[in-house]
This record gives C-alpha cells, sequence and structure tokens, in this order.
C-alpha cells in the first residue's frame, strides 16, 4: 500500500555562536515526515567547518541556506551546491576569505571548471552576498560560473578598494547577463565625482553614490548628469531607475534644471537618486548645498515626478533657505514609498510631521550622513536635528486612504540628534 503520511516543512535557525552539536541535536529531533526547506546558520562562527558542512550536506530538501558571516570558504560551497542541496534555491552567504588565501581558493575553483563533467547549481534563483575585498569578488565570479540560472543577484561591499571591487563587480555583470535583478550596496563611501562618460552605467553610478539597483537588466538604470540633460532636448523617455548628479556650478541651477525638465518626459520615473557633487573634488571646503537659487528649479523638477515611489537625496544637501519637506508637499508624490535624506532635508521645523502628511504611502524613512573625500560636510547637517515624538507618531497614524503601514526608520552616522524622545513613538 502507498505511504501516506504527510510531509510537513520545517524552518531551522541556529543561535549567534552556536556550535555544530546544536545543529546535529535539532536534526536528531527532526523525523522521517519532515523536511527542513530553510536553514539559518549565520554568525555560526565558532562553529567547525567540516561537520557544519556535513550536516548541512544531509538537508537534501533544502529550498534556502542562509549563512551570513559564517567562515564556509567557496571551495567549501561549491561541491555542497553540486552534489547535496540540488533542490537550493536562495542563498544568503558571506566571502570574506583572507587575501593570503585568497589564491589557493580560486585555484581550487578554477580545477573544478576544467573537468569534463560541469556539474551546475541548476535549482538556484537568488543569491545574496557579503565581500570584503577585490579578491573576494573574484571568488564571486568563479563561484557563479557554476550557477548559470541565477536570475537575482545582491552583492553587498564590506570592505575593500572600492574602485577595483567595482572592476570585477563590473566583469560579473558582463558575465551573467541572465539577471533580472541586480543589487550592489557598499559600506564604502563614494569617492570619486566625474566618471568618465565612456564608463557602463554601473561603473558610472557605483563610483558617484556606490549603490545600484537594476530591476531588469536588459534596461538598466540610468546616471545621467545634469550638465549633459541641458544639451540634450530631444524629449526621450527616461528610464524607471534614475541617477542625476548635479555639480554645483556658477550659472543660474534653477534654469538648467527647467531645460532639463522640459526637455525630456519624467512620468516613467519611479526609483530616483540625486546627487549634489563641487566643483573641486579635492577640495577642503563645506559640502556643496542647493540654497536659493537652486528653489524654483527643483520646484519644478518634483512636480514632474508625480509617480515617483522611492527618492534617495542623502547625496543631495539642501541650505538653510531651501526646505525640501515643503517641496515634496507641493509636489503631491502620492505614491512616494522610500525617502532616504541627510539631516539638512529634515532641518525646517516639523519636517517629519510634514513629511507624513505629504506622503501617506510612506514605509521607510533612513536619514543619514555620507563622508566624501576631504570635504568637511554639509554644515546645516552639523545642527541640532530636532524630531518631536509626536511627528514620529504620524508616520504610524492610521488613514483611510493609506494601503501601507509605516515600517523601517533608519538613522545612520547622523552627527548631532537633538533628543531621542522620539524613539518611544516609534514602532518600529
Amino acid at each position: 500500500m502507498p505511504d501516506e503520511r504527510k510531509t510537513t516543512a520545517m524552518i531551522l535557525s541556529l543561535p549567534v555562536n552556536a556550535r555544530v552539536r546544536h545543529l546535529a541535536r535539532l536534526l536528531r529531533s527532526v523525523d522521517e515526515s519532515t523536511r527542513v526547506l530553510e536553514l539559518d546558520v549565520s554568525n555560526c562562527v565558532q562553529a567547525n567547518l567540516d561537520l557544519l558542512m556535513k550536516y548541512v550536506g544531509v538537508l537534501s530538501h533544502l529550498r534556502l541556506l542562509r549563512c551570513l558571516a559564517c567562515p564556509i570558504p567557496a571551495s567549501y560551497l561549491l561541491p555542497l551546491l553540486q552534489q547535496r542541496l540540488t533542490e537550493l534555491e536562495e542563498l544568503d552567504f558571506s566571502l570574506i576569505i583572507p587575501d593570503e588565501f585568497i589564491g589557493s581558493e580560486v585555484e581550487k575553483l578554477s580545477a573544478s571548471s576544467g573537468e569534463q563533467s560541469l556539474l551546475l547549481a541548476s535549482s538556484l534563483r537568488r543569491v545574496y552576498v557579503e565581500v570584503s575585498s577585490d579578491g573576494n569578488i573574484q571568488l564571486l565570479w568563479w563561484l557563479l560560473h557554476f550557477c548559470p540560472y541565477v536570475t537575482e543577484l545582491h552583492v553587498h561591499v564590506l570592505s575593500g578598494q572600492f574602485q577595483k571591487i567595482l572592476f570585477h563587480v563590473n566583469g560579473i555583470l558582463l558575465s551573467n547577463r541572465q539577471l533580472e535583478k541586480f543589487t550592489f550596496t557598499s559600506d564604502i563611501p563614494p569617492t570619486a565625482h566625474l566618471p568618465p562618460r565612456e564608463m557602463t552605467d554601473f561603473h558610472a553610478q557605483a563610483l558617484v553614490c556606490a549603490n545600484v539597483c537594476y530591476w531588469n537588466f536588459l534596461d538598466s538604470c540610468c546616471c545621467v548628469w545634469l550638465r549633459d540633460n541641458t544639451l540634450d532636448t530631444s524629449g526621450k523617455e527616461l528610464s524607471s531607475q534614475l541617477v542625476v548628479v548635479f555639480t554645483d556650478e556658477a550659472d543660474v541651477p534653477a534654469e538648467r534644471i527647467s531645460v532639463a525638465v522640459q526637455g525630456h518626459v519624467w512620468t516613467a520615473v519611479r526609483q530616483l537618486c540625486l546627487v549634489l557633487l563641487p566643483q573641486q573634488p579635492f577640495s577642503f571646503e563645506p559640502h556643496p548645498m542647493a540654497g536659493m537659487s537652486y528653489l524654483n528649479g527643483l520646484r519644478e523638477f518634483f512636480l514632474v515626478l508625480q509617480y515617483l515611489v522611492e527618492l534617495n537625496v542623502h547625496s543631495f544637501h539642501f541650505g538653510p533657505d531651501v526646505d525640501l519637506m515643503q517641496l515634496l508637499g507641493d509636489a503631491n508624490l502620492m505614491f512616494l514609498k522610500a525617502l532616504s535624506v541627510a539631516p539638512c532635508g529634515l532641518h525646517h521645523s516639523r519636517a517629519v510631521y510634514r513629511l507624513a502628511q505629504a506622503c501617506r504611502e510612506l514605509v521607510e524613512l533612513d536619514v543619514r550622513v555620507i563622508q566624501r573625500g576631504a570635504h568637511l560636510g554639509c554644515t546645516v547637517c552639523q545642527l541640532p536635528l530636532h524630531i518631536e515624538p509626536d511627528d514620529v507618531a504620524e508616520l504610524h497614524d492610521d488613514f483611510p486612504r493609506s494601503r501601507c503601514r509605516f515600517s523601517r526608520l533608519t538613522l545612520s552616522a547622523v552627527p548631532n540628534l537633538a533628543s531621542l524622545r522620539f524613539l518611544m513613538s516609534c514602532k518600529v
């Protein structure tokens, strides 16, 4: 008679710094009718590597493996993907091999690629990887050689030489045309200011803002300079994902912005990053700010972005006379879900309250300061930032037209918070 026992699914997660015996104990408690589909062994830095691989390899039905900050070399991970975890669809891991061992790791992976019968990780579709150097990016290139069906890749850089890392990541992009979604994020701040125009979109954008997301590789994110957009008034429709780079130049900024707005179609833009760069990238002057000479141009600019979903202006600083929240309120950005901003963008009175009133679909607010090179930073960002408890409460307030619930507030390197009392009203 057929076996009519039902199969149940299980998710296993190890605590931080757990040893392998903890996983062994969990596996002994799993009966034959249970399939472990997800396993998280992140931060198990003290685990015995050989034993860990042995027990992970037993879980042949795994669909998701998360092993961040876990010291698993690529040469150990590859045979696991090829031979044992043949149903794995999602992988989150870290490539943080010390530089002195990278050469031997590359040799092992390249030797595997030369074998006659090349085993592929054919079920793997989504990869998130943290890397700590340009050498580890090269290891990632080799590893992805065995994963030709990956359609979503997120590379997060922890440390290393930024421009070398970008060079190797660009090589990964060129070698993996099957990617449908690619995300690049970095803990290293961007250092370059005016990349050469012959660079790829990815290389140019990452040098300027250190964050890239392509939802469709064939229709990739576009990185444009305002100086170019004022020369080209062809009326073309701009990409849904756009980085616009401003340089703080002597001519009237509002007029340049107006020409760019009127010369193109902006209605398709959903994700927008604005970057304001100095004329002299290596000077010791304070970071440039958009002052009154920008105001009319910015007002006209935001009015054509009515379908915007994500706005990143943490590298576009505002002077004391420019109220970003007023600009966003006037633009009626009813679809805006995520805002990343420097403290100067919230400098004016009750800025968070007015943001909550203007953007009822907002689910994420990110306030951060990015230091670029030798610049002294934005002088307005150094002033006390006042966030009131009642204003934060407004972000969580129910509203009949809202389909979303505010879920994430991030503060990073904010130099001068006037008070932390607003945390009492924060529900995230």
